[in-house]
């Protein structure tokens, strides 16, 4: 795990801030199947960098609605 320690978090975030959206989707796609179970042991880094892509990712998207309620005009195309 020293690994973590040596990982210089503010330059991932730097480097995610600058990506497009499309290359952020990517890059969290990568570290995602990095973490999977079926492809061996899990690397701690990676787990980080998927935890950080997706704080990018939240933080160009703020939700602009709660997605458990439903608005009136979605209400009335899907029913009560």
């Amino acid at each position: 795990m020293a690994r973590i320690n040596e990982f210089k978090l503010d330059e991932l975030r730097a480097r995610l801030a600058k990506m497009t959206n499309i290359e952020l989707n990517k890059f969290g796609r990568a570290a995602r199947y990095m973490i999977d179970a079926k492809n061996g042991p899990v690397d701690g880094i990676y787990i980080l960098q998927l935890e950080e892509a997706r704080l990018e990712y939240r933080r160009r998207r703020p939700k602009q609605v709660d997605q458990g309620k439903l608005s009136a005009k979605a209400r009335s195309h899907w029913g009560p």
